[in-house]
């Protein structure tokens, strides 16, 4: 599959807007440990790190080089998609 970079962006946001427990353990780290590169002023600013698209791009990299599974990847940017939509930043995840 093939995703792109707009798709980090939702990553951000999702970090502490939503469970972050329901992420799959290949992808928590990326979300957390890249939160430096959004410029955001907090992990809890989940608008302003959908927005992001340094935060977004470091996420999605992450991810797809975790060695997270096929079934994992898409579930990781599900969930970020969720996140950014629950915060009225909406992103696309897509082939």
């Amino acid at each position: 599959m093939h995703f792109r970079t707009a798709a980090v962006v939702f990553a951000a946001s999702f970090v502490t807007a939503q469970d972050i427990s329901q992420l799959p353990d290949c992808s928590r780290a990326c979300f957390v440990d890249n939160f430096p590169v959004s410029g955001c002023a907090s992990q809890t600013d989940f608008a302003c790190l959908c927005a992001s698209s340094a935060y977004n791009t470091a996420v999605t990299s992450c991810i797809l080089a975790s060695g997270c599974s096929t079934e994992d990847v898409p579930a990781s940017l599900n969930w970020a998609t969720a996140t950014c939509e629950s915060v009225g930043v909406p992103i696309e995840v897509g082939a």
